[in-house]
């Protein structure tokens, strides 16, 4: 039997995260882009999309 290895669900590894400025990033997933991390730190929308790129 193989363990199958759950992906942790994070904005940080996430394709649709783009960094705008210092230590802020903008999410595109969506119709509004929503800032998920401020200051290198999550942010009030960090993981809006609850994580669904990350789902099997």
């Amino acid at each position: 039997m193989s363990k199958k290895k759950s992906k942790k669900a994070c904005c940080e590894y996430c394709s649709n995260c783009i960094p705008i400025e210092e230590g802020d990033h903008v999410c595109y997933e969506g119709d509004m882009p929503k800032v998920v991390l401020s200051d290198y730190a999550p942010a009030e929308d960090y993981l809006h999309c609850n994580g669904h790129k990350f789902k099997n």
